[in-house]
């Protein structure tokens, strides 16, 4: 005798099918994102005895040091989110663990916080950087005198 409820399969929501869909996409964007910021990478440059090329010289390698900080950056972000698409975590905010809007992450599918945790990050960053500059400039100042 044949019982239709034990044979079939529940049938999947089209919501299930849409959402797998997202994070299929999600995660192509992700490496392709990923490949492209491993492929921007601009040479070091020789030192020179004039003062001013010497400037521009240290001007670009500040800049090269900021590119490589950033592909670094991007590359752990990239990292994290694979492992959060993994474990089914995409979408929740590592900070206070609450979703993050679902137009945010369409907007940016990096994005691993929610917009107030992201805003709290973002102003003690930049009082870090601030206090950083602050010593920087105390530092160069001491070493010129």
């Amino acid at each position: 005798m044949r019982r239709p409820w034990a044979t079939q399969k529940e049938p999947e929501s089209p919501g299930t099918n849409r959402e797998k869909r997202e994070v299929r996409g999600v995660r192509r964007v992700l490496l392709r994102e990923q490949g492209q910021a491993r492929a921007v990478s601009p040479p070091a440059v020789a030192s020179s005895p004039d003062p001013l090329d010497a400037a521009r010289e240290w001007e670009d390698e500040a800049v090269r040091l900021a590119v490589l900080q950033r592909r670094h950056e991007l590359d752990a972000t990239v990292e994290e989110v694979l492992q959060s698409l993994a474990t089914g975590q995409y979408g929740r905010c590592i900070e206070c663990g609450r979703h993050i809007a679902l137009a945010r992450l369409r907007a940016m599918p990096l994005v691993v916080r929610c917009l107030a945790c992201q805003e709290r990050f973002e102003r003690a960053a930049r009082i870090a950087a601030a206090r950083e500059s602050r010593y920087n400039v105390e530092h160069i100042q001491e070493v010129a005198l």
